[in-house]
């Protein structure tokens, strides 16, 4: 695995660590903030999601006895995610970072091509 790549799949972890131990309250701020953990990956395209659903019932302390309502809020957490690793960007950086630029101020009439690659 290139260097890079394993860069990215740690940092997004170390994200997704951190949104696993967040509550939210709908699921579209779920899959913001799931999107947002890969906005930096240069090397990591995001697929899925799945999520758990916890309720709670709404307010501090015990129910009064006449409360009947049931009344409960609903919280979505992270449970999985999967992503894979962006092949094509790896292979252009590969090819950019194969590259290099030669430069001089010698004429070619004063030098050629071999002789520059050579020097």
């Amino acid at each position: 695995m290139p260097k890079r790549l394993k860069n990215d799949v740690e940092a997004a972890e170390k994200r997704l660590r951190a949104l696993r131990k967040t509550s939210f309250a709908c699921l579209p701020d779920l899959d913001s903030a799931v999107r947002a953990a890969f906005n930096d990956a240069r090397y990591l395209v995001f697929e899925s999601f799945t999520h758990a659903v916890m309720s709670a019932k709404r307010g501090p302390g015990r129910p009064r006895k006449d409360d009947h309502t049931g009344e409960t809020i609903d919280s979505y957490s992270l449970a999985e995610v999967t992503y894979k690793e962006d092949k094509e960007a790896l292979r252009k950086e590969e090819l950019e970072s194969a590259c290099f630029v030669i430069a001089t101020n010698a004429s070619v009439e004063e030098l050629s091509t071999e002789k520059v690659l050579c020097a």
